[in-house]
């Protein structure tokens, strides 16, 4: 390759954003997910609902969580991509059936892909 052509390469990247719907009497911290950011975890994050921390579960709404990575160019060359996100959750305190525990179940996260050349 001629040394002027590599100035003309365009360079890309690829961030992902995935939205966690999350249910009810199960909440994200939103100082974590900001301690996340100010780390170089996630470029960009967000809480969605209900953020007050001390509410029960029977009082708390569902709400859900925003976050954005930087994942390179490694999906536009062809590349295979696996990602692994760690998201800090927390349980409120739920109402218990008749055998003393509480059922929480998480639906699939929503998945957007931006891909960008510059």
């Amino acid at each position: 390759m001629q040394p002027d052509s590599m100035s003309q390469l365009r360079t890309h990247f690829c961030e992902i954003t995935i939205i966690e719907g999350l249910p009810s009497g199960v909440f994200a911290d939103p100082f974590e997910l900001q301690h996340l950011l100010e780390r170089g975890v996630f470029t960009d994050v967000a809480v969605f609902g209900d953020s007050n921390l001390e509410l029960p579960s029977v009082l708390s709404n569902q709400s859900a969580v925003e976050i954005h990575m930087n994942v390179g160019g490694a999906p536009l060359l062809g590349h295979k991509l696996e990602i692994s996100v760690d998201l800090p959750l927390h349980a409120r305190y739920p109402p218990l059936d008749d055998s003393g525990y509480s059922r929480v179940e998480f639906g699939e996260p929503d998945l957007f892909l931006i891909y960008a050349y510059q």
